[in-house]
This record gives C-alpha cells, structure tokens and sequence, in this order.
C-alpha cells in the first residue's frame, strides 16, 4: 500500500520558452519522517516525467492522471491497522474533497457510480441496466422536487443537491458469473447515492494485479478508480458523504489538502467542523445482498467489512450521500 505518514514536496519548473514553463509538486512519502519524506520528494523530482505533466496540461479534464500514472497521493491518514509483523494492511485517510477514505490491501472493492457529465460512464450504466432484472428505476418518496433537469434545477436553487435520482443497477448476472466462475469466490454488494459498491469477500485481492484488472473492468468499475487502485496498490472506499450532496454543506466545495491538516487555518477548521456535524445526518450505503462465499476471507478482512458498514451507516435509514 502507497499510504504514508508523513509526506513533503519539492517545486519542479521546466522552461518550455520565453514566455512558458511547466511547474509542478513532487510529492514523496515516508513512514519513518517527515525528513526522509524530503528526500524522497527529491528523489522523484530528479526524475520527473515532463512528458506527462506536459499533457495533464494539453488535456485539463485529466488534472489527476498525474498522480494516478506516478502513483503518490498525498493524504493525511485518521487511522491505520497494522498485522502481527507491523505491516499496514488498512488505513483511513482523507481525500481532496474531506471525505474519509478506507484503502485497503487485500479485501477488495468496485465502484460503479453514475456520472452524468461521462457519457462513457452512462453508456456503461445502461448497459447494466439492459442486462439486469433489478433495472427499474427508484420509487419517488411523497415530497421529494421532481427529478429531471428542470427538476434538478429547482432542487438546487432550493438548497437540495442530494443525488438521490440515479438507479444503477447491482450488476447481479456479472457477480453471479464471477462467483460461478471459481470456487470460494464470494460478494457483497451495497446501494450508494449515485452508484453501487461491490466487496469481493473471497478471496483477497491484489489492487496492482492483472487479474484485478480484468475483475474491475468486467464489473464496470470507473478506469479512474482502477488506475488509482493500480498507482496506489490499495482499493479505497469512500466512508463519508461527498460534501456536495449534503444540503447542510450549501454547495460548499473544497479541497482540502495533506498540508490542510497538518497546520489547518480557521476556515479549513470551520469547514472540517460543519462537515462532520452534516455528516451525522446522512449514509453512504445501503446493503442491497450478499452471493457466494460471503463471509471475509480472514479476521481482518472481517474487520475491516464491520468498519466499512458502521462508519457508512448501513442499516440507519438515512437519506444517501
């Protein structure tokens, strides 16, 4: 797993000509400290891919192939689980956008999530949806805004941008398939907001393996999710709400950086304060069914689905975000 405790940067600049340079942080990550973190944020400076930076900036939609390609995120962990040998098989950490995060070793997960501005990823979705029994499209709750674009138009003038419209199917002949396909293959499959969120219980997985690979893309997974899981040599799960979509949050969008936590100012505080107190009234997940060998390949994969559950709010009735 690429999660680190500490982490350091060092500026990169290439002239391109008179008027034009590439610049760039180049992250490095140590578990030991903040000084070895330095030197190896060093290290990879010396060797910077300026190919690469050159096209994240021929090709801005793609502002994070970056790190995916060169496989460092920075993010400030909450928690980590270490083995008898002290190796860290799990850890939570917090992303760009605030929400806490579970990466994972070896207990694998695949999310399918609907992204309206993808129409790659909605190609996918209604092919799902095409070959799947429970493609039908969510009951409306007495009260809700209408849906649509008008309806979303109005939800988001009143303050409500709950993504709760969108009804990806679970993927039930794909899962059924890949647990048919070996012995001892087992899947929990949960509904998210936008989406749904698979855990292959059985067996364990490698997030950089081929293998793993060809499972995310039979599945349907989002390639940016897989390309992260691959530089990242972990799985991740989101285990708190996208900031967005809490009506309490105002649209408040932020990123929120490694360095964000380690000196926060009063207004990154603010933020982090308000997102925990909107956080308590929603969920991430609902548990949708299990097939297969379900139960966790071993007591820290077990651990680790009791901890996904609780901190998602599986079973509380709270409206998904």
């Amino acid at each position: 797993m690429r999660v680190r405790r500490y982490w350091a940067c060092v500026e990169v600049e290439r002239r391109e000509s008179r008027n034009d340079s590439i610049r760039a942080r180049v992250w490095g990550g140590s578990d030991a400290s903040e000084a070895d973190a330095l030197e190896r944020a060093k290290a990879r400076a010396a060797d910077t891919d300026w190919d690469a930076l050159a096209e994240q900036r021929r090709r801005p939609s793609n502002a994070h192939n970056y790190s995916y390609h060169r496989g460092v995120t920075p993010e400030h962990i909450v928690d980590e689980f270490l083995d008898a040998s002290g190796s860290r098989y799990a850890a939570i950490t917090v992303n760009r956008y605030g929400a806490q995060v579970l990466n994972t070793a070896s207990l694998g997960f695949v999310d399918i999530d609907a992204d309206r501005m993808n129409p790659k990823t909605l190609e996918r979705v209604n092919e799902l949806a095409r070959e799947t029994v429970q493609s039908r499209p969510r009951e409306p709750v007495a009260g809700e805004p209408k849906r649509g674009i008008l309806g979303r138009i109005a939800a988001f003038f009143a303050g409500s941008f709950v993504e709760e419209d969108v009804w990806v199917p679970v993927p039930t002949e794909r899962v059924e398939a890949w647990v048919r396909a070996a012995p001892g293959r087992g899947v929990r499959a949960y509904r998210t907001a936008a989406g749904v969120r698979l855990i292959l219980t059985q067996p364990p997985m490698d997030p950089a393996s081929a293998e793993t690979a060809r499972t995310l893309e039979a599945f349907g997974a989002d390639p940016a999710y897989a390309a992260l899981c691959r530089a990242q040599e972990s799985f991740r799960a989101r285990l708190t709400p996208k900031p967005w979509r809490m009506r309490e949050m105002h649209h408040d969008r932020r990123t929120i950086g490694y360095l964000d936590y380690a000196d926060p100012s009063a207004e990154i505080a603010d933020w982090i304060e308000r997102y925990s107190d909107a956080s308590a009234s929603y969920s991430v997940c609902e548990f949708e069914g299990a097939w297969g060998a379900a139960d966790p390949h071993d007591e820290h994969a077990a651990q680790l689905i009791k901890l996904h559950d609780e901190a998602t709010g599986v079973g509380v009735d709270l409206p998904l975000a």
